[in-house]
Protein backbone atom coordinates (compact mmCIF):
# COMPACT_ATOMS: atom_id res chain seq x y z
CA UNK A 1 0.00 0.00 0.00
CA UNK A 2 1.28 3.43 -0.96
CA UNK A 3 -0.02 6.82 0.23
CA UNK A 4 1.65 9.96 0.93
CA UNK A 5 1.95 12.53 4.27
CA UNK A 6 0.43 16.19 3.60
CA UNK A 7 0.97 19.13 5.69
CA UNK A 8 -2.34 21.54 5.79
CA UNK A 9 -2.31 24.93 7.40
CA UNK A 10 -4.89 24.82 9.81
CA UNK A 11 -6.52 26.97 12.69
CA UNK A 12 -4.54 29.74 15.18
CA UNK A 13 -1.46 28.76 13.18
CA UNK A 14 -0.95 25.32 13.63
CA UNK A 15 -0.27 22.63 10.87
CA UNK A 16 -1.68 18.95 10.51
CA UNK A 17 0.15 16.84 9.70
CA UNK A 18 -1.39 13.68 8.67
CA UNK A 19 -1.49 10.39 6.00
CA UNK A 20 -3.73 9.21 3.46
CA UNK A 21 -4.55 6.42 0.94
CA UNK A 22 -5.68 8.89 -1.28
CA UNK A 23 -5.06 11.37 -3.89
CA UNK A 24 -4.31 14.93 -1.99
CA UNK A 25 -7.55 16.41 -3.15
CA UNK A 26 -9.70 13.20 -2.06
CA UNK A 27 -8.29 13.87 1.06
CA UNK A 28 -8.68 18.03 0.84
CA UNK A 29 -12.57 17.26 -0.52
CA UNK A 30 -13.06 15.39 2.62
CA UNK A 31 -11.91 17.80 5.56
CA UNK A 32 -15.21 19.84 6.83
CA UNK A 33 -12.99 22.73 7.22
CA UNK A 34 -11.17 24.13 4.13
CA UNK A 35 -7.50 23.73 4.85
CA UNK A 36 -4.99 25.07 2.49
CA UNK A 37 -2.33 22.06 1.19
CA UNK A 38 0.91 22.92 2.18
CA UNK A 39 3.58 20.51 1.18
CA UNK A 40 2.74 16.77 0.07
CA UNK A 41 5.31 13.94 0.65
CA UNK A 42 5.15 10.81 -1.36
CA UNK A 43 6.10 7.38 -0.04
CA UNK A 44 6.02 3.89 -1.79
CA UNK A 45 7.03 2.13 1.37
CA UNK A 46 5.02 -0.80 2.85
CA UNK A 47 4.01 0.60 5.79
CA UNK A 48 2.97 4.38 5.21
CA UNK A 49 1.49 4.99 8.38
CA UNK A 50 4.98 4.08 10.01
CA UNK A 51 6.65 6.62 7.82
CA UNK A 52 3.92 9.33 9.21
CA UNK A 53 4.69 8.33 12.76
CA UNK A 54 8.29 9.00 11.92
CA UNK A 55 7.72 12.25 10.81
CA UNK A 56 5.55 12.77 13.73
CA UNK A 57 8.78 11.57 15.84
CA UNK A 58 11.18 14.25 14.06
CA UNK A 59 9.16 16.96 14.73
CA UNK A 60 7.70 15.94 18.03
CA UNK A 61 9.27 19.57 19.91
CA UNK A 62 6.92 20.91 17.35
CA UNK A 63 4.06 19.31 18.40
CA UNK A 64 1.17 21.56 19.72
CA UNK A 65 -1.34 19.35 20.79
CA UNK A 66 -0.82 15.52 22.38
CA UNK A 67 -4.16 14.07 20.91
CA UNK A 68 -4.00 15.63 17.43
CA UNK A 69 -1.53 16.12 14.47
CA UNK A 70 -1.19 19.37 15.29
CA UNK A 71 1.94 21.28 15.26
CA UNK A 72 3.63 24.73 15.44
CA UNK A 73 6.32 24.57 12.74
CA UNK A 74 8.34 27.47 12.24
CA UNK A 75 11.61 27.44 8.98
CA UNK A 76 13.75 24.72 10.73
CA UNK A 77 10.68 22.82 10.60
CA UNK A 78 9.85 23.31 7.27
CA UNK A 79 13.16 22.67 6.03
CA UNK A 80 13.44 19.24 7.90
CA UNK A 81 9.99 18.32 5.74
CA UNK A 82 11.59 19.35 2.91
CA UNK A 83 14.81 17.12 3.54
CA UNK A 84 12.40 14.46 2.74
CA UNK A 85 12.67 13.06 -0.84
CA UNK A 86 9.98 13.68 -3.45
CA UNK A 87 8.58 16.86 -0.72
CA UNK A 88 6.47 18.97 -2.74
CA UNK A 89 5.98 22.44 -1.63
CA UNK A 90 2.67 24.33 -2.61
CA UNK A 91 3.30 27.47 -0.67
Amino acid sequence: MTGLVYVMKWRGGLYKIGYTSRTIEKRWASKRLRADIVMVIPTDVEYPQMFEQEVHSRLAKYRASVTAELFRLNKEAFAILASYPKCKQYQ
